[in-house]
């Protein structure tokens, strides 16, 4: 995707735990602390501008966490996302990044 500079990327983040985090205990602290970790490197890079971490109200939900960060570019994203301190950084589940624009919006 390429975006005008002049338009922020939103990165959308799906997190699982294997099974579902309220039948392995721990699971829902592991992937919590994960993203911290991820959270706490991400945050300092060029181009980032916040995040929101989601949990499901559903239990039986595919994705039990679901993260959206706004970057100031697909690019800054991009080069946070490739620096070896991030792809290297253990993380023990299934990690679904994809960068997105706003299509439609209500702020109401």
């Amino acid at each position: 995707m390429h975006a005008p500079t002049t338009r922020r990327a939103r990165e959308v983040n799906r997190g699982t735990t294997p099974g579902s985090a309220g039948r392995r205990a721990g699971a829902e602290e592991a992937f919590l602390q994960a993203w911290e970790r991820a959270h706490a490197f991400l945050s300092t890079q060029p181009g980032y501008l916040s995040t929101r971490l989601h949990r499901s109200l559903s239990p039986g939900a595919k994705f039990r966490f679901v993260n959206i960060a706004l970057w100031q570019s697909p690019q800054a994203f991009r080069t946070a996302t490739s620096q070896p301190e991030f792809t290297n950084a253990p993380v023990p589940f299934p990690f679904h990044a994809s960068l997105y624009q706003v299509a439609r919006e209500d702020t109401r």
